[in-house]
């Protein structure tokens, strides 16, 4: 009687071997976003066919056994399919698929010795234990290395810890004049405020905490206007517009809208953040919908859903953009459209007086710059950067930096009078160009584009002439005039910052809650303080106003006093 053949292993180490060192390259930093997320979805696709191929054509199994073992594999995945949390799915995908296969590998090769149906019944078992984990927990997200945020199942989210709050109230005699910090990154979109004149000393007198309250998850932002905070969460199956006393944090008003955006990745909730403006407020919410608000009692204006009345697609992480309100007009992406890309509604009415195509993917606002002594509307889609007149919708110069690649993550920020910088894509890096009028048409001088400085969704500040902000998760410095590096140092995470102009300093938010102060110094990276502030994931850009700074996430608001000016 022929013995039957030794199973072929080292294939089946292979292609344990690349499914793992997928999984690994998924959470490397260094590597650009879009590739890690391409390795963390489509690793395990690869590694199951590459299984496969094996079990059925190179293992040398009986043919019975080709099947069983597969089976094996599959079964157990009922339990956490059953019984498990619904955003294990997505876990088991990314993570039980690779597990499986080593699982497999392993129990072979230790038990290969073994008769045939103990050999099968311990590897049946390995499985099961494995896949049963997916059963007990609950994925909460991923941070901004993709490393997921894993809990147990029965604990409690964020969201259902959040309080009941009471509202005061709106009070109609408070005014909207001058909003100190009227929108996403301030009065000019380059996260740089002019109010602190004496220099910050974190050390000797760290910034003190006056109050602290819990929120809903988003990744908005804050405006601020004569003592009044507002910001956008979630609170269920409603979007909320959150006006707060910035010097109590007193809930004033709240605007709700029956409205939920989810996203694993990154979680539910508004991206966008509030616009202040002719005593109003305007918010975009995950899915679509545009709000006009009174900002002193959050009575509803007019409102327009994208989705519904313009059949604009759901975005990918959501609808991100902050509203721009000039001249009477109210201007949002709606998404990649051949008529209503990007879209200025009249302030009045909500009726739409432009739209203009716009291509591929983005998640970042259109912005106010000037150039040449003309105001412009600012925006960047898959065909690379344009502006347009903000009465008209009219196209005043386009223009495609040489290494651009999208989609548009970061806001473009001008410097100086004719100076444009702008982010490439997610992880691709910078451009700089110079923009200006040569008679009645537009001259773009690309001066260099580096990778340097390669941001994904986090955006940087420009200091005598210097770039300031996050190359993926370290923080870095670059020459203005030539984009090299002047150094990079500090593994923050995925985060944002504040320039204080005056003071030549940089409030810096750290990706897992911490603030620190750091010299806006070109020749070497100088921490001068850092104060605990938050203990989970921060994404959302931090704001200096009103004498204080405010941070936050998806849980929590925080004010903090700073040093007198």
């Amino acid at each position: 009687m022929t013995s039957p053949p030794t199973i072929r292993l080292w294939p089946l180490w292979v292609v344990a071997a690349v499914t793992t060192i997928l999984v690994i390259l998924s959470v490397t930093p260094s590597i650009q976003n879009a590739a890690r997320f391409m390795m963390m979805m489509a690793g395990p696709l690869l590694g199951l066919v590459l299984y496969l191929v094996w079990q059925l054509f190179f293992s040398r199994m009986p043919w019975k056994e080709r099947f069983l073992i597969p089976a094996l594999m599959i079964l157990p995945v009922a339990l956490p399919a059953l019984l498990g949390d619904s955003s294990m799915y997505t876990a088991m995908w990314i993570y039980g698929v690779p597990l499986a296969i080593v699982v497999t590998a392993v129990t072979l090769t230790l038990f290969k010795d073994w008769e045939r149906r103990r050999r099968y019944v311990a590897m049946g078992a390995c499985l099961l234990a494995g896949w049963s984990f997916f059963s007990l927990s609950r994925l909460d997200g991923f941070d901004g290395d993709y490393w997921p945020e894993m809990a147990w199942r029965w604990s409690p989210t964020s969201e259902d810890l959040l309080p009941d709050v009471e509202v005061a109230g709106g009070d109609t005699a408070w005014q909207l004049a001058d909003a100190e910090w009227p929108g996403f990154r301030g009065a000019h979109a380059d996260s740089r405020t002019v109010a602190w004149t004496a220099p910050q000393d974190w050390e000797a007198a760290p910034p003190q905490e006056r109050w602290r309250a819990p929120v809903g998850p988003a990744w908005s932002s804050f405006a601020y206007a004569e003592g009044r905070l507002f910001t956008q969460e979630q609170r269920g199956e409603d979007e909320v517009t959150s006006c707060l006393d910035a010097a109590t944090g007193e809930r004033l008003w709240e605007h709700r809208v029956a409205s939920r955006f989810d996203e694993l990745v990154s979680g539910s909730g508004p991206r966008a953040t509030p616009t202040l403006a002719n005593g109003r407020v305007y918010t975009l919410g995950g899915r679509g919908i545009l709000s006009v608000l009174d900002a002193a009692t959050g009575t509803e204006i007019w409102q327009y859903d994208l989705m519904a009345k313009l059949n604009a697609p759901l975005p990918m992480w959501g609808f991100s953009s902050s509203p721009v309100v000039t001249e009477g007009r109210v201007i949002v992406h709606a998404g990649p459209s051949s008529e209503n890309g990007l879209v200025a509604f009249d302030d009045n009415n909500g009726e739409i007086v432009w739209a203009v195509p716009t291509r591929g993917m983005n998640f970042s606002s259109a912005q106010l710059v000037s150039f040449g002594g003309e105001e412009q509307v600012l925006f960047g889609d898959g065909n690379g950067l344009f502006a347009l007149a903000p009465a008209t919708g009219e196209e005043i110069w386009r223009y495609k930096p040489s290494a651009w690649e999208g989609p548009a993550m970061v806001q473009p920020q001008q410097v100086g009078e004719n100076g444009l910088l702008a982010a490439l894509g997610d992880g691709k890096g910078t451009a700089y160009m110079e923009v200006e009028r040569n008679g009645d048409s537009w001259q773009i001088d690309e001066k260099w584009s580096s990778i340097a400085l390669k941001p994904s969704f986090n955006d940087f500040v420009v200091h005598d002439g210097h770039i300031y902000g996050y190359d993926q998760n370290i923080f870095a410095s670059v020459d203005l005039k030539t984009g090299e590096r002047n150094w990079k140092r500090g593994r923050y995470g995925f985060g944002q910052a504040v320039l204080l102009a005056e003071t030549g300093q940089l409030v810096v938010q750290v990706e897992k809650g911490d603030v620190l102060l750091l010299a806006a110094d070109p020749e070497k990276h100088r921490e001068l303080g850092r104060i605990k502030a938050l203990d989970d994931k921060t994404w959302n850009h931090p704001i200096v106003a009103g004498g204080s700074l405010f941070v936050r996430n998806g849980r929590e608001i925080v004010a903090f006093d700073l040093i007198p000016g």
